[in-house]
């Protein structure tokens, strides 16, 4: 899974570089699928200091969970695609912040 996520961190990065842009646009298919982009980038153990080397990523995260278009469906239901990926959002950034320099950026960006 290491040397995964080592390849694959900067594509996925790429591909938030691309769609960020239009966040208040995706349609529940984009969504539904970054859901499970970010449920395998949380997955494992050791994922905490590899994302630690793509602090990139992690800004991409912390923009989500920034998003009114998100956090506002939170209150309608409990299993929209909006609110999965919001709770995956919230998920991952609670199984990395052990990694001090992961800590350290997120408080710098005053989240």
């Amino acid at each position: 899974m290491e040397k995964f996520l080592s390849t694959m961190l900067p594509r996925y990065t790429k591909l938030f570089d691309d769609i960020m842009p239009s966040i208040n646009h995706w349609s529940r298919l984009t969504i539904r699928a970054l859901y499970y982009l970010l449920n395998l980038v949380s997955h494992g153990p050791t994922n905490s200091k590899i994302l630690a080397k793509h602090l990139p990523f992690i800004n991409h995260v912390l923009k989500i969970v920034e998003t009114p278009t998100f956090y506002k469906k939170l209150d309608d239901e409990i299993s929209t695609p909006e609110a999965s990926l919001v709770y995956e959002t919230v998920s991952l950034l609670s199984n990395t912040v052990s990694e001090p320099e992961i800590l350290s950026h997120i408080k710098q960006k005053k989240v």
